[in-house]
């Protein structure tokens, strides 16, 4: 069903009564199709409907009263023009989000970020097929340079990232309850556990309909990589083992000249890490912990099609000791990752007084190349998903609940408000809930987490913070303390 756009903002100088107009039409990207018809369209949108905690948008029996609201339910604001490529559905690193709004929610709290719901002026006609979302910023919301309006989920709506955010909203037991969709694939998989198995999701293809699991295991004086191909069936099922966890086809890699510590059989200082955005595959390697300044820390980088490889010695010029418990097999650590090309390393040490640490990051090219990054006391030392350029870290533990966003184009930290998807651990003996780096996944890649014992669920999420729309304005505006905003923004069903 094709969708058409309108947005009009209005800037009113609360000295002089001066209104500032820009309207514009926008384009509709192609987030929402790629969440319908993604992994041969096994969205379940019954159990969407029926979901009232997808959106705010819900009827007397707690239900979605229609998905137009549940898709585009909230609002995002940035500095910088996202362009008018329909496949652009997140905006890039380099874009700061200035403000955030989403229907049927007011801010009545210190959040200087998101706006309110105007529910008087704001309307649904589900008959002629319009809807219309107004909503309003005061003085102290949303200041900064505006260039891109753009509609997005009413869960997007809650991921402002700014330095005053407060601390995040309790998540829910069930992550999935508040993202939407899920649909489980191959049932019978294994989690990874650190005491024995040591095995873990490494990443999915959309369009090969596969997922990879993967480990470091021990081979007298050396490591090897395995991969572990298991098909999806979404084409096709056994009927006398559905759900199977046999692998269609296991690959294995000798790690020859990359491991600093040849008999870490646990996989306690290797770390497996996908980029699916560059198509590269990464095993980081030291050799005990801590990794003391001047000595070395490893990288081999494979083509995750060919499994050429390239392999990168660095040296810890951080002049700190940093921890060499990198693996990913006791959690989906930051620590030894690499992404974007940058090698993400923790502080030995802890913050006075907490539980958190600080990172570096060492240029893959060139370890000379290492900034510092402080977390602000958000965590930050879980990856639950990366792509386009920022890592997000949502964690409730006993370390804390907290909710990240590193923006790897500035090297800082932001916290947000809410922490949806997230990893809870008090050990590290259970797979949780993280993003699978998924090739082709868009806005709707597979998640693993706990699926009874012994099992992991694989499923399709929600990333809440698609752009549903992008409204480039022909000219930025500037909102200031000395003025109030208001934006009106209206889709039309098109024939």
């Amino acid at each position: 069903m094709p969708l058409h756009g309108y947005t009009k903002i209005e800037l009113t100088d609360v000295k002089t009564g001066k209104v500032e107009t820009q309207e514009k039409h926008n384009i509709v990207t192609n987030a929402v199709q790629n969440i319908l018809s993604g992994f041969d369209r096994s969205l379940n949108l019954q159990t969407m409907l029926a979901d009232k905690r997808y959106s705010n948008d819900s009827g007397s029996d707690g239900n979605i009263t229609n998905l137009i609201t549940a898709f585009y339910g909230g609002l995002y604001l940035y500095d910088t023009p996202l362009g008018s490529n329909p496949d652009t559905l997140f905006a890039p690193a380099g874009a700061a989000l200035v403000g955030t709004a989403l229907q049927n929610t007011a801010n009545t709290g210190t959040n200087p970020c998101r706006g309110s719901y105007n529910q008087a002026e704001s309307s649904v006609d589900i008959e002629n097929g319009v809807v219309t979302f107004v909503y309003d910023f005061a003085t102290n919301q949303a200041n900064g340079t505006i260039a891109s309006v753009c509609l997005t989920s009413p869960r997007g709506a809650y991921m402002c990232e700014a330095d005053t955010v407060p601390a995040a909203l309790q998540p829910s037991t069930n992550p999935f309850t508040q993202m939407g969709p899920e649909q489980r694939f191959l049932t019978k998989i294994k989690s990874f556990d650190y005491y024995s198995g040591h095995i873990a999701p490494i990443w999915a293809d959309e369009e090969k309909q596969l997922l990879v699991m993967g480990r470091i295991i021990a081979d007298g004086e050396q490591q090897l990589l395995e991969l572990r191909y298991h098909d999806l069936q979404l084409n096709s099922l056994d009927l006398f083992d559905p759900g199977s966890d046999v692998p269609k086809e296991i690959k294995t890699f000798s790690l020859q000249g990359l491991s600093l510590h040849p008999k870490d059989d646990a996989g306690s200082y290797h770390r497996i890490y996908a980029d699916v955005e560059r198509g590269k595959l990464y095993v980081s390697s030291v050799k005990a912990t801590p990794v003391k300044p001047g000595e070395e820390m490893r990288v081999r980088e494979f083509d995750m099609n060919t499994f050429a490889y390239t392999d990168y010695h660095l040296t810890n010029t951080s002049g700190e000791n940093l921890s060499g418990f990198i693996s990913g097999m006791r959690g989906p650590w930051l620590a030894g990752t690499v992404y974007d090309g940058w090698l993400y390393m923790q502080a030995s040490y802890k913050k006075s007084g907490t539980k958190e640490v600080d990172y570096y990051r060492f240029r893959l090219t060139d370890s000379s190349q290492v900034e510092y990054i402080p977390t602000n006391d958000t965590g930050m030392y879980i990856i639950t998903d990366a792509h386009d350029g920022r890592i997000y870290s949502f964690v409730g533990s006993d370390r804390g609940t907290s909710a990240g966003v590193l923006n790897t184009a500035t090297g800082k930290v932001y916290s947000t408000e809410r922490s949806d998807l997230w990893y809870s651990d008090s050990n590290y003996d259970n797979l949780k809930w993280l993003v699978i780096p998924t090739v082709g996944g868009g806005a709707s890649p597979l998640v693993t987490g706990p699926g009874g014992t012994n099992y992991a669920s694989i499923r399709r999420m929600v990333r809440p913070n698609y752009l549903g729309t992008i409204n480039d304005l022909d000219a930025p505006v500037e909102k200031t303390p000395d003025k109030t905003m208001k934006i009106t923004y209206t889709l039309r069903r098109e024939a």
